[in-house]
């Protein structure tokens, strides 16, 4: 077997209803070459005795425990305790096909983008995620094909990826950040790629169990925090793509107001200097790309901005300075 191949990590939170197939799709795949670390964030309910059910049945399971913090801090456990060449990240609730830790074989590449499909809980695809197959070993032809795809849905998507661990080096998740941390992650992986691989016939399994519970809207000082964080890694990557601009200031939109009642709560002065860059370059080159969030959200904040008495008591204040 020679060096242990691929590190699969994945965190657990009160998955018992899912985690089996889960586990069980990798332990009764093709390949061999992998060691599977499970990192249980404080579940409630039996994800515990699972785990350990698995350790007990084969030694390639690794077992982690820690108090409830969250996906990353779990995910960077993980990444702490991985042994393999490669990395790759996996949900306690989806599954993957018998053949896809194959892929490190088809591919020799520093990062591996796999196909996706989007499942409901019944088996059938919602939706189907993937990139013409195309693979690259020199930086200039990754820096192309991964400008091409950088709002890609895979590229974004915190699964369905195969990295090479020296790529990761010390980089880990965001713990602070409960929104777009994957992102984050995996733009500040890139930096450290040089070559990339993108391949069909080895699918990730994406369950939509209706188990989504990010929390909208964040404070605005957050929002432009989290969206600053990502477009400044973006920026150090060194990609070319002026849509991801387009992504990360339609990103903050919505954390900040796009739903329920926090615009309410939004105020233009809060804005992140790196958000207003943004917004600035956006509105002067791309105006019929803007997405809702802004025709619809921010357009009446100013509006409702500029008639406010805050609005006039700075005006009395910069005349009187004056």
């Amino acid at each position: 077997m020679g060096n242990l191949k691929i590190s699969v990590i994945i965190p657990v939170y009160n998955a018992e209803k899912y985690l089996r197939e889960c586990l069980n799709s990798i332990l009764m795949g093709q390949y061999s070459d992998w060691e599977c670390i499970l990192v249980d964030d404080g579940s409630e309910d039996g994800s515990l005795s699972i785990c350990k059910e698995y350790v007990t049945k084969d030694k390639r399971f690794k077992y982690f425990h820690q108090k409830n913090a969250g996906a990353s801090a779990a995910r960077n456990v993980g990444l702490d305790n991985a042994k393999g060449e490669y990395i790759t990240f996996i949900d306690a609730d989806d599954w993957v096909s018998s053949n896809y830790l194959f892929a490190v074989d088809k591919c020799d590449s520093d990062l591996i983008l796999l196909e996706t499909k989007h499942v409901n809980n019944e088996g059938r695809i919602i939706r189907y995620f993937s990139i013409e197959p195309q693979v690259s070993s020199c930086r200039e032809d990754f820096v192309s094909i991964v400008s091409q795809n950088m709002t890609h849905p895979l590229m974004r998507m915190m699964t369905a990826k195969i990295v090479r661990r020296s790529c990761i080096s010390n980089i880990r998740f965001n713990v602070e950040m409960k929104v777009g941390e994957d992102t984050l992650f995996w733009y500040d992986v890139l930096c450290n790629c040089n070559g990339i691989g993108t391949l069909q016939g080895y699918t990730y399994f994406w369950r939509d169990n209706g188990g989504d519970v990010t929390k909208y809207p964040l404070t605005p000082s957050v929002a432009a925090e989290h969206a600053s964080k990502m477009y400044q890694s973006y920026r150090r990557s060194g990609f070319a793509c002026d849509d991801v601009e387009l992504f990360i200031i339609n990103f903050f939109f919505m954390l900040a107001g796009g739903r329920g009642n926090g615009i309410a709560y939004f105020r233009p002065w809060f804005v992140h200097p790196d958000v207003k860059r943004m917004n600035t370059f956006l509105l002067r080159n791309y105006p019929d790309k803007l997405s809702d969030y802004y025709r619809f959200y921010m357009k009446p904040v100013y509006i409702q901005y500029f008639l406010s008495w805050k609005y006039c008591i700075s005006c009395f204040i910069r005349r009187v300075l004056h």
